[in-house]
This record gives C-alpha cells, structure tokens and sequence, in this order.
C-alpha cells in the first residue's frame, strides 16, 4: 500500500482554520466566560479582540471545505481514518478521566461516563457532527453526480435561503452537507469563475465580515433588538461559509511542495482541538477561581485591565497551538506508529468495509 501524500497547501489551510477556532475559544472561556466586560465594552480593545475571535465558522467550515474536495472527487471514505480518530478521541478522554478522578475527584462516576461515552454525546459538536458528516459522505457523492449540473447549481443557489431558518441543533450537519454540494458544483464546472476569482472573493467577503462584526459589536451592546442581532450573526454564519470555500481554493492555488513539517502540524489538527477543548479545561464550574486552562494557566485574568491583553491574546493561541501539536505528534508516533499501524487486521477488515460501504466491487477497488 502506497503511503498517502499529504497535500501541504490544505495542511497550511488546515493550521490557520485551528487558530481561528483557538482565537475564539480563548474569548469564549477566558475570565469564565466574561473576558468581553472585564475588557470594557463598548472600547478599541474589545472591538479588536472581539474581531481577532470571530471567525470560528471560517474555521469549522475551512475543514468541512477541504475534506468535502477530495471525498466529492471520488468515493474516497476510509473506515480507518474514523477508527484512528476515535481513538484518538477516546485516548484523551481517558487522561482527562484519570486526571479528573484524581485531582478535583467530585461527582467523578458523571465526569467518567460524559468522558467515555465522547463522541456520542455534545462535549465536541464539531467531531459528532464531522463524524456524521463522514459516514453519509458516500450517499452525499452519488447524490451529487446523480444530479445534472444545472440541477446541482440550482440547488447551491436557492438552499442557502432554507439554511438560515435552521438553528444550531442539528443544523450543523446540514451546513457541513451544503459546503459538500457546494464544493461538489465548483469542481464540476470547467473554467469556474470562483476559481477564478476567488482571490478577489476572499477579499470582498472577509471585509463584509468584518463590517458586520462590527455593526453587531456596538449595535449589541447599545440596545438594538435581539431580532437585528440575530439576523446579522445568520448573515455572518452563511458569509463565514462563502469565505471559507473561496479560503479552499485559494489554497488550492498556492504552489507549495509538499512540506513535512507543515504536514506534521496539519496531522495534529484534530488532536488540538479535542485537548484545549476538553470541558475540564474550559468549565468554570470546577473550580471557582477560574477556568483551568484559559484563566489559571495562561493567567487572563491578570490582562484584562492592561493594554497587553491583546498580546497576550496571541501569545496564548501560539501557546496552546504549539503545546497541544507537541502532545498530540508524542501520541501519534507512541502509539499509532508504533502500536496500532502494526495491527494488520485493522487494514483488512477497514479495506472491505470500505468497498461494501461505498458500493465498490474489489476490481473498481483496485
């Protein structure tokens, strides 16, 4: 079996979608939540910070963009890369189980059973409805060539106006599924004017972003009706999802050789984001003087009142992007490299489940 090439400008692509999100999450959880009014609101800084932290949907949608490219492009679903991601899953949740019931020890049967049964439950939206997402993935790609182009294209054009009217429960699949089709059109159409042009895309779309970010910082927290508020971040979340697919084929411009050392980043992605969003890391309501990782280990609490707490913003993504790459590559090449890459029957019975899932014979498989 061929060692699969990785492809270093949607690793690249990959890196700048987990610092969106790590921005983000460090608005979202730092000071226990509340980072936005101990910096003052309305002011310069919050307005900085806050436009520094919102574009977590670029984030989440970039990563449903770029595996949406390559599994739309053929029937390309792996039961082995489910099998290693939830183990790798699983192996964190273990460690944050143990370290749980040995430090902080309350109501650890609950902590314990919400840990292991992941990604079952809600604690990685992202990862259950990712995983979701990628088990439909080979219904997804004969529906999408079932259909003629002009019927694909109709469909692309007129959805996005039913998507707005779906909440976040549930509705995310739903959104991960429109990026697929979506990317589907654009790698069927010969000549796209998106790729085209998706340079000047990014660009126009990313400062309308930006508009409405701030439109909605200062509207939100100058009285304006929860029904305005509501409808800009719904005009954000569809923009944030054009922004992302013009991201992806942006990238898919850039001549980039193939680069071991982003790839070993890229391979990690996931890796940092199930550690620094693990709920013991972020809940305040296991320790009362602040959040674990946010609050007592990179301080923000001692920032807020101070000009430098933008800079410490971007010193504490950098930190936790770089230290949670580190665990993760130590776990990859520990145990998936060492222990569960020499499980010979994991290949066997992945590679027929993988032509029975997908409809191949074993000679369309070859």
């Amino acid at each position: 079996m061929n060692k699969t090439i990785r492809n270093s400008n949607f690793e690249l692509m990959r890196i700048l979608c987990i610092v969106f999100i790590i921005a983000y999450h460090y608005a979202l959880h730092a000071c226990s939540g509340t980072l936005s009014s101990k910096v003052g609101s309305p002011s310069l800084t919050g307005l900085i910070i806050n436009l520094l932290s919102s574009w977590q949907w670029v984030g989440n949608y970039g990563f449903v963009a770029i595996s949406s490219y390559f599994l739309c492009r053929k029937t390309n679903f792996k039961s082995k890369k489910l099998i290693y991601l939830y183990l790798q899953t699983i192996f964190y949740c273990i460690i944050f189980t143990a370290g749980y019931v040995v430090f902080i020890g309350k109501n650890s049967l609950s902590f314990a059973f919400q840990e292991l049964s992941t990604p079952l439950n809600d604690q990685y939206w992202f990862l259950t409805s990712y995983i979701i997402f990628y088990l439909i993935s080979p219904l997804l790609y004969k529906a999408a060539n079932a259909v003629s182009l002009k019927q694909l294209k109709g469909f692309c054009i007129l959805f996005p106006f039913i998507l707005v009217f779906f909440s976040n429960q549930g509705g995310n699949l739903i959104f991960f599924c429109y990026i697929y089709f979506l990317v589907a059109l654009v790698n069927r159409t010969e000549q796209s004017h998106i790729k085209q042009h998706c340079r000047k895309l990014l660009a126009g779309t990313t400062l309308i972003i930006t508009i409405v970010l701030i439109i909605i910082y200062y509207w939100s927290r100058r009285g304006a009706s929860a029904l305005i508020i509501q409808t800009l971040l719904k005009i954000n979340v569809m923009l944030s999802l054009l922004d992302a697919i013009w991201m992806l084929y942006c990238f898919e411009r850039i001549h980039l050789s193939p680069n071991s050392f982003i790839n070993t980043l890229g391979k990690s992605i996931f890796g940092i984001y199930i550690i620094h969003e693990n709920y013991i890391m972020y809940s305040s309501d296991i320790s009362s003087s602040g959040t674990l990782l946010w609050d007592k280990i990179l301080g923000t609490v001692r920032f807020t009142d101070s000009p430098l707490i933008i800079l410490h913003m971007v010193i504490s993504v950098i930190v936790v992007f770089a230290v949670c790459c580190c665990i993760d590559i130590i776990r990859a090449e520990l145990l998936e490299k060492r222990l569960v890459s020499k499980i010979k029957l994991i290949d066997t019975i992945c590679a027929k489940f993988d032509r029975f899932y997908s409809g191949e014979t074993s000679k369309e498989a070859q």
